[in-house]
């Protein structure tokens, strides 16, 4: 659908011809004006208008019409009246002004061609009160012209067969708004370089509706506002697509949505922007910020009650850079997520505050095959099933989980480390939670996991591998708190594993066996009041792994207060396993149920 994205609408060379040629017929009859009623259905035109002879209540130009072709001029149809014309122009050169009015139920201009507000000079365009107003494709602010455009008021419509643009080379203004009503196939804001394109929907009943894609900053600068309930819908939309093109969205206010029928793309090959807050809404089926190289792409989903809702899934830098940002109760929601897409890429997301969350129905992934940061903190939550902090070779990710009521919530499991280099960092009263834990998993590969400050958790259902086929540390300190089902140090042969637990109130608690040393090389520390809990703790389990067990400080290191170990039974299996005691301790001391025992080789 990207490639749909380039296509555009070029004006019809014999219309642009015409309304240069009549230049110099019509410039004598500026500051002339007819007017033509019958009852309340009224048609009127004034100053420099292109024919200029109008029939009421009904007139057919039968041709086209041009409004403002080297002065002003102006265009009046109310109270039923109707104009039919072919190409409709309000402004044709630089020195000219042109205003259109469609005032009330009934009144009709009916283009059977384009429609411009706005070529050279300055167009105007309002339609009000019931009015309608329609065209094949229609451009505001086109070429180097200035174009403005009003449709008011329930009932009021503009029906484009084709496509709208606002700011097509020049600048231009839309607004929507108490009810009025834009239709088209396509819309494009800010569509060529240079351009300028502002669209605004506003209010209750407000609608721009497009059958086909939709383009924030094609390749210019465009800028959409959705406020108050008004809505936009479309199918594919793209907000920031060129190179050098600028996109920005802002949806806001209880009621006020933006329906993407198709994926939805911030910042394309350009930089794109969106904004939700104070309960808008934004809907769509794949959400991405920065697609391509060298673009930026950033979402801002903001307040109780704003959503953003990905049917499909959400990626944060896909190519480019990505940044996603869930603050003061926001919420965004898909199938599965991914921050750092492909190598390359950048991408990070904040979760922060109350009620901020990001639930995600698949698997999380940060930095998938780029770079990848997630930040959770100050109560805000993010859910997935699986969740993957740096998932392929030569990818990077890094996750902090930070201050209370702050959660991360995997009903599956939590790898860190997959096939890249993963961080994880839970502090200062953090949580995070998952079904199998497992740091440093592939060979070659590295994983770190710090768990530190009081209220800091990290809950393992099942087992907790540090060191699976990789390397893996994970350290406990000032308060924090692992626990699992069973635990692993050095799971596998040529896995490396590090476990480091200090200070008073640190803790990790295995309910079944904790193995240092399972069939790797794996080491543990207890030091400062740090404590290990678990039924069995078992040293060099099999042939050819590497088990070793500190009580204060590793060998050959300065001494160190010692950490407790809680645990009917210490055993030494059939690989290669010691026991260091070197501490500051004087009392040091085993539980008379306590018992250290070489594994039987009978």
């Amino acid at each position: 659908m990207i490639n749909q994205a380039s296509q555009r609408t070029a004006m019809a060379k014999r219309s642009r011809r015409s309304l240069l040629a009549t230049t110099a017929l019509v410039s004598c009859l500026v500051g002339l004006v007819t007017t033509v009623s019958a009852s309340a259905q009224t048609v009127t035109v004034s100053g420099d208008v292109s024919p200029f002879s109008a029939t009421s209540p009904d007139w057919n130009v039968g041709g086209d019409i041009e409004i403002g072709v080297t002065g002003p001029g102006a265009l009046s149809i109310e109270g039923g009246g109707t104009v039919t014309t072919t190409v409709g122009v309000l402004g044709l050169t630089s020195a000219s002004t042109g205003a259109a009015t469609v005032t009330g139920a009934g009144s009709t201009w009916t283009n059977s061609d384009v429609l411009f507000v706005g070529v050279q000079g300055s167009g105007t365009l309002i339609i009000e009160e019931g009015g309608a107003l329609s065209n094949t494709d229609a451009y505001i602010g086109h070429a180097s012209g200035t174009g403005t455009a009003t449709v008011t008021g329930a009932g009021s419509a503009w029906t484009n067969s084709g496509s709208l643009y606002v700011g097509n080379g020049g600048v231009g203004t839309l607004s929507i708004e108490d009810g009025g009503g834009v239709t088209g196939i396509r819309g494009f804001i800010g569509s060529d370089p240079g351009s300028i394109g502002r669209a605004t929907v506003s209010g209750a009943g407000s609608s721009w509706t497009n059958s086909g894609l939709f383009f924030v900053g094609d390749g210019g600068d465009g800028t959409l506002e959705i406020e108050n309930g008004g809505t936009v819908s479309n199918s594919f939309a793209y907000v920031g697509l060129a190179e050098g093109a600028v996109g920005t969205v802002t949806v806001s206010g209880a009621g006020s949505a933006w329906t993407n029928n198709g994926e939805l793309t911030i910042g394309v090959s350009g930089a794109g922007a969106l904004t939700v807050a104070g309960e808008g809404a934004v809907g769509n089926t794949t959400g991405i910020l920065g697609y391509g190289a060298g673009s930026t792409g950033t979402a801002n989903v903001t307040g109780a009650g704003s959503t953003w809702t990905n049917t499909r899934d959400l990626i944060v830098g896909r190519s480019g850079t990505g940044a996603l940002n869930i603050e003061d109760g926001g919420s965004v929601s898909n199938a599965a997520g991914s921050i750092g897409q492909l190598m390359g890429s950048s991408g990070e997301a904040v979760v922060a505050g109350v009620g901020s969350a990001w639930a995600n129905t698949g698997s999380l992934t940060v930095g998938y095959g780029g770079d990848g940061a997630l930040t959770v903190k100050d109560g805000g939550a993010v859910s997935n099933r699986i969740g993957y902090i740096g998932f392929s070779v030569g990818s990077s990710g890094v996750a902090t989980v930070t201050g209370d009521a702050s959660t991360w919530v995997n009903s599956g499991d939590l790898l860190v480390g997959y096939s890249g280099k993963g961080i994880l960092s839970i502090e200062n009263g953090g949580s995070v939670t998952n079904r199998v834990g497992a740091v440093g998993f592939s060979s070659g590969l590295s994983g770190e996991v710090a768990v530190s400050g009081a209220g800091s958790t990290w809950t393992n259902d099942s087992s907790l591998f540090i060191g699976t086929f990789g390397t893996g540390t994970l350290t406990i300190a000032d308060g924090g708190a692992v626990s699992s089902a069973d635990g692993y140090i050095g799971r596998n042969s040529g896995s490396i594993g590090a476990v480091i637990v200090r200070d008073s109130g640190s803790s990790w608690t295995s309910s079944s066996s904790l193995y240092v040393g399972n069939a790797g090389f794996g080491t543990l520390n207890i030091a400062d009041g740090g404590a290990i809990s678990a039924p069995q703790l078992r040293i060099a389990d099999v042939t050819g792994s590497t088990g070793t067990l500190n009580i204060g400080a590793a060998a050959g290191d300065a001494a160190a207060a010692a950490g407790t170990l809680s645990a009917e039974l210490v055993q030494f299996g059939s690989g290669t396993g010691s026991l260091n005691f070197n501490h500051t301790e004087t009392n040091y001391a085993f539980a008379r149920r306590s018992a250290v025992r070489e594994r039987s080789t009978r």
